[in-house]
């Protein structure tokens, strides 16, 4: 190999290398380690020319596994976590997953909404009774048909507001809002064509 040549890094056969072709914010404890992945491309080891889907969609086409991240657990803030379990089970019908308490100062309640892939969890963060929690969480749930999904919420004594139109003029327009007991506010949206976000083509 003549002078000044790059030598392509071997991979072993059979390995497969993915690209940091998403930025991630790592804690601080970790970045020094993800520093040297920056900026890379770990199949040729030269400088990567690009971050974002434009790689990602690169990577996609030349058959490179490419991770899936799932949103599968929000932590939602609680000054009872008693009360928040009641509420989100009994009042709104989420199905209880677990109740466990994985050390002697945390205790932690798994609930999952019907139909959802992503799943409350209340206990890990519990905060003083009179706390303001009104800026503190904001979720959204989406369902095909809003006036029951309100009839329904409002039979079980959950305190919603009549149903906004935000947009008239296309599917998704249409919310209704409520609380929970300590001021979580959740959103609830109206898709009837498709549930879930669309993938970037």
């Amino acid at each position: 190999m003549g002078h000044g040549a790059r030598q392509r890094p071997k991979v072993p056969t059979g390995a497969r290398c993915t690209n940091a072709a998403v930025r991630l914010k790592a804690p601080a404890g970790r970045r020094r380690n993800l520093a040297g992945l920056r900026g890379i491309d770990v199949e040729t080891g030269a400088p990567a020319s690009s971050y974002g889907q434009s790689a990602t969609r690169a990577r996609q086409t030349e058959g490179t596994h490419v991770m899936d991240w799932k949103l599968e657990v929000v932590v939602v803030p609680v000054t009872d976590i008693d009360r928040a379990k009641d509420f989100y089970t009994g009042t709104l019908g989420f199905r209880l997953d677990a109740d466990t308490q994985p050390t002697e100062t945390m205790r932690v309640v798994h609930m999952t909404p019907p139909g959802s892939a992503c799943s409350v969890v209340v206990g890990p963060k519990v905060v003083a009774p009179g706390a303001d929690l009104g800026s503190s969480a904001s979720l959204q749930l989406v369902v095909p048909d809003l006036e029951a999904a309100r009839a329904q919420l409002a039979e079980r004594g959950v305190d919603v507001t009549p149903v906004q139109i935000l947009d008239p003029t296309r599917d998704g327009g249409k919310y209704v809002f409520f609380d929970d007991p300590d001021g979580n506010n959740w959103a609830v949206q109206e898709v009837r064509k498709y549930v879930g976000a669309e993938l970037g083509s």
